[in-house]
């Protein structure tokens, strides 16, 4: 099934009576042959849950009846169905934007506004939001590659439309002015690189595009000297630090908030009786608790305290250590226990007697302590990437 995909990449010229180079953001569109999928899904309710008190849902829906959108009011939904398949969850684009909008809709596209003031709010439900759950958005369906509860990159948005041309919202496909010289242009790489992700992340199934998502996860972390308990019942991938568990492992959960009960002012259950599942295919709930934790450890280095520069020059030493480890880490390849075992070294290197030095520390030990427990129960053995060449991996020493 082929759909036109609008994607963005940057450009770097000399614009014609200028000297000077300027670089735009532009966007450009492709053809993209989605694969299709003969008969049913291997799981078809790998996962079907509710929350009917989902924040972001009832904050939709305040304003779709501040607006008088009946039928937008109608259909937003706390329901979620994933179906399992090749190994992966899929969800239904069409639907989601239907339902859920709330879990598409980011700052971008309201370029910065808050949800609350936001005079642009009918223009995207009737742009962006399937009027049915079997239909098409009007202007196509919008897609983050990297989904949290804010998205902070444009670059991650792409579009998918069938009917007709998919256009990016807030984006040009023309420079702004004239062309002298082209430096740069990222156009290639930008169209290759989304031809993958597509056809490895979209189906087209059941008369719908389906879309693939992390599993739904549960995780443990601490804030602001309290700990939380939190589900991610719209994925795993969602920006939050700590330590992950599957979602049907709640009892592990339990048993460390019980071991972090004394260490805080209070341990907060966001658990309980919200997330209503009833349907969970444990084939399809397993996460890569190394890899999310690692993630976490990373996140570290870019959220400490302004004063940071004043360590001392052996505790920055040892922070430009574990950031060479940490920024070299993927799923397929690093060492997790030398990134943790930098980590542990550069922690405990920080004067926590001086002022800045307990700051820093207090604010690493926030976002790593549950991992730090969980770590020793993981697989923390070198990760190797794959060889692709045969002729190569036939070779030995």
């Amino acid at each position: 099934m082929k759909f036109s995909v609008a994607f963005e990449y940057p450009v770097r010229y000399i614009p014609r009576g200028a000297r000077k180079p300027r670089e735009e953001i532009l966007y450009a569109t492709s053809e993209i042959d989605i694969r299709e999928l003969n008969g049913g899904f291997h799981s078809p309710d790998a996962f079907v849950a509710r929350n009917p008190t989902e924040n972001a849902l009832k904050v939709y829906r305040e304003r779709a009846e501040q607006q008088n959108l009946v039928d937008c009011l109608g259909r937003l939904s706390g329901g979620i169905h994933l179906r399992g398949h090749d190994g992966a969850l899929w969800e239904d684009t069409w639907r989601t934007a239907s339902e859920r909008f709330f879990d598409i809709d980011g700052p971008q596209l309201r370029e910065g506004g808050d949800i609350y003031r936001d005079p642009d709010f009918e223009r995207r439900i009737r742009l962006y939001s399937s009027p049915r759950p079997d239909s098409e958005p009007q202007a196509g369906a919008i897609h983050w590659r990297r989904w949290g509860p804010r998205q902070d990159a444009r670059a991650d948005l792409i579009v998918l439309r069938q009917a007709d041309e998919a256009r990016m919202p807030g984006r040009s496909k023309d420079l702004e002015r004239p062309l002298k010289e082209m430096i740069s242009s990222g156009l290639d790489a930008a169209r290759s690189d989304v031809g993958t992700y597509v056809q490895n992340h979209f189906l087209w199934a059941h008369g719908s595009l389906h879309m693939k998502v992390p599993p739904p996860a549960r995780s443990f972390s601490r804030e602001n000297g309290w700990f939380a308990m939190k589900n991610h019942i719209r994925g795993s991938d969602a920006l939050a630090s700590g330590a992950y568990f599957r979602f049907d492992e709640y009892e592990q959960v339990k048993q460390m908030s019980e071991k972090f009960a004394g260490r805080a002012r209070q341990v907060a259950d966001y658990l309980g009786g919200d997330i209503q599942a009833t349907s969970v295919d444990p084939d399809y709930m397993a996460i890569d608790k190394v890899d999310l934790g690692i993630r976490a450890l990373r996140r570290s280095l870019h959220r400490l305290h302004d004063g940071f520069s004043e360590l001392p020059d052996r505790c920055l030493e040892k922070w430009m250590q574990y950031r060479r480890l940490a920024d070299s880490w993927s799923p397929v390849e690093g060492d997790p226990r030398k990134i943790i075992e930098a980590f542990v070294e550069f922690r405990d290197a920080i004067p926590r007697q001086e002022k800045i030095g307990s700051l820093v520390f207090d604010q690493l030990s926030m976002q790593c302590l549950p991992f730090l427990e969980q770590a020793p129960t993981l697989d923390l053995r070198e990760r190797v990437r794959p060889v692709d060449d045969i002729e190569l991996a036939a070779l030995s020493l």
